[in-house]
């Protein structure tokens, strides 16, 4: 699904993380890299939900749970079990909120503001311990790639640059400019006439040529790509994703991949066992099959493993 959201919600996240002063990149490709790696992140957690709940109402349970981290699921007389974005309030012994209050104006009976008791009335689902979602991940590399991007479309335009001819006059501007036109067309000679090579006056060259010497030592394209896979790698890592670096995959030992397929699948771990111990909950008291797993692909052996990036 789409992420809904605003321009506000956008500069509001980015305002608290990157001053105004230090921002080089457009809000629409920062929007695009978050939606991108939103999508990535949800990829990586396998839900198994209600039948009840359409592709549409699943979107949007991924949606809050991953940016908000956390919802709550209770029974609506005239729907039946639903789930709902919410506030928490109050505190037991061990400082754990206890009620869940939501508030939608279109709930069809009851008014439009519930506070339902946690354990009770409703059941709290959670991505993390610390019932944060996500965002801040996504967030973060979000504008490091937004600031890449931006980089990486002034290097291929620089790329374009190879030559500035200066004309002495009109008459060998004109002529300059239908010398590039035959040479872009793709003419293996151009003649031009002998008279635009000497001034009559002074006998002075016509034409003048500045250049970047070195144009392909300059070009540097290709390792901000690099570093852009590089990023998203580091993405991956973060989310529950197996990555092998590729500048390093011919060297990298039996060890170390190991210790980089530990290491990416540490935190959503973490995510899969608090969303299943919430689920336990939910399960007990609505009726429910509510399941959670890191997402698992088939090789062509026919073997389950954790699923690996590829490539941006």
């Amino acid at each position: 699904m789409n992420l809904p959201f605003s321009y506000d919600q956008i500069n509001l996240a980015a305002g608290f993380n990157k001053p105004a002063t230090q921002k080089s990149y457009n809000n629409q490709t920062y929007a695009y890299w978050a939606r991108a790696l939103f999508q990535r992140a949800a990829y990586s957690i396998e839900l198994t939900l209600p039948d009840e709940w359409d592709d549409d109402l699943k979107g949007l349970f991924y949606y809050w749970l991953y940016s908000r981290g956390y919802l709550g699921i209770y029974n609506e007389p005239a729907m039946g079990t639903v789930f709902q974005p919410g506030t928490l309030s109050g505190y037991d012994f061990y400082y754990r909120p206890v009620r869940f209050i939501v508030t939608n104006p279109y709930a069809p009976e009851g008014g439009s503001s519930r506070d339902l008791v946690i354990g009770k009335d409703c059941a709290l689902i959670k991505l993390a311990p610390d019932y944060m979602g996500i965002w801040d991940i996504i967030d973060y590399y979000a504008r490091k790639l937004a600031d890449l991007s931006l980089s990486i479309d002034i290097s291929i335009i620089n790329t374009r640059f190879a030559k500035i001819l200066a004309a002495r006059n009109k008459a060998a501007a004109e002529a300059l400019k239908k010398i590039l036109d035959k040479i872009n067309q793709g003419e293996p000679a151009v003649i031009i006439d002998e008279k635009l090579l000497d001034d009559r006056t002074d006998k002075a060259p016509p034409f003048q040529e500045f250049g970047i010497d070195h144009l392909k030592e300059n070009y540097i394209t290709d390792e901000q790509l690099r570093d852009l896979q590089t990023i998203m790698n580091a993405f991956d890592n973060e989310i529950g994703i197996p990555t092998v670096p590729y500048q390093k995959a011919e060297r990298m030992v039996v060890s170390e991949a190991e210790s980089r397929k530990v290491a990416s699948i540490a935190r959503v771990t973490v995510w899969v066992e608090t969303l299943n111990s919430c689920f336990k909950t939910a399960n007990k008291m609505f009726g429910l099959n509510l399941k959670a797993a890191v997402r698992e692909r088939r090789t062509e052996n026919g073997n389950n493993e954790p699923v690996d990036s590829g490539s941006v």
